[in-house]
């Protein structure tokens, strides 16, 4: 029978043959995935919520702006506040 090259039980045969070689390239594989969703995290936050500038002007063109709304979050005595964005306009 011809052996398949992405068949599992040859991997395993063939790069797989201690349990450590196998524990530490899961954990590298684990650590790349890890390392792409928190890339991928970033920048999409980066998109979605916007900080003030304290500016009248940019205050006053976000307020006409249907897209953005003004948030504040009150917890435990401290005010944060921002800007969220709609990707998807209301």
């Amino acid at each position: 029978m011809k052996k398949v090259i992405l068949d599992y039980e040859y991997l395993k045969m063939k790069f797989f043959k201690n349990k450590k070689a196998k524990a530490t390239i899961e954990t590298i594989i684990l650590l790349v995935v890890l390392l792409v969703a928190c890339i991928i995290f970033r920048n999409i936050q980066k998109n979605i919520f916007f900080y003030p500038r304290n500016d009248t002007s940019s205050y006053e063109q976000l307020q006409k702006n249907s897209d953005f709304e003004e948030v504040n979050i009150v917890s435990d005595g401290k005010n944060l506040n921002g800007w969220l964005y709609y990707n998807n306009p209301r």
